[in-house]
């Protein structure tokens, strides 16, 4: 690994964001599916399905942003991005219990996947934009094994934190055989292991804040810093 590849800002800062994204999507699915199954009963395949307006909201804004891209500062796009989807993280959060209307969940989990669309694009951009082109398969290569890693992180970060919140809420507590093939946990505590649940969520989301400080520090790229204003020579 090229070490000085780190010698360009907007790289370094673009893995460390993406450590915090890899991090985050890898942890939030956890709590998230065992929410759905655990407590509201749902088989793997329904659970599966209520995911799928975040992906539909990131794939149809894509494009969108994918223009922006080129045109907009990327500290702007990609902290927009990272910040929302904190946001939705904190609020879906709040709507992990028994009794919350499915359709609040589905649009919470819209607007988050909305967000992401302005993260996937400015990120993997600014990584590469500034590289050589003889580093740039080298760059593209560290970008992806960051993002991996925050993914490794994520996941064994998720399963420290619910065991810990488990131990909590829900010391000698046993769950049942559902319909379905499922795994339900009985009503009397089924709200003490949905707030097991919200709060492991809230660690992606704290997680994103990390991320969000690292876009800060993103410099233009090259097209859209101003030129240097001449003054007119006096004759």
């Amino acid at each position: 690994m090229p070490l000085s590849l780190f010698r360009d800002r907007n790289f370094t800062v673009s893995n460390v964001a993406i450590t915090t994204v890899g991090f985050t999507m890898a942890a939030v699915i956890i709590p998230f599916m065992l929410f759905l199954q655990v407590v509201r009963g749902m088989t793997p395949t329904q659970a599966a399905l209520v995911t799928a307006p975040q992906s539909i909201a990131g794939a149809l804004l894509a494009p969108w942003a994918g223009k922006l891209v080129d045109q907009v500062h990327p500290r702007t796009l990609a902290s927009i991005g990272i910040a929302g989807m904190a946001a939705g993280l904190v609020v879906l959060s709040r709507l992990m219990t028994p009794s919350t209307p499915l359709w609040q969940i589905l649009v919470a989990l819209a607007a988050s996947g909305a967000f992401t669309s302005f993260v996937w694009g400015p990120l993997s951009t600014s990584a590469n934009r500034n590289l050589p082109p003889h580093l740039a398969g080298a760059g593209s290569g560290v970008y992806n094994t960051t993002r991996q890693i925050g993914s490794v992180i994520g996941s064994a970060a998720i399963a420290a934190v619910l065991a810990n919140r488990f131990a909590a809420y829900l010391p000698n507590a046993a769950s049942s055989r559902g319909s379905a093939g499922t795994w339900v946990v009985p009503a009397e505590i089924a709200d003490r292991f949905a707030h097991a649940l919200s709060d492991a969520t809230l660690v992606p989301a704290a997680a994103l804040g990390v991320g969000l400080i690292a876009t800060l520090f993103y410099e233009a790229p090259k097209h859209l810093r101003k030129a240097p204003q001449t003054e007119p020579a006096n004759h």
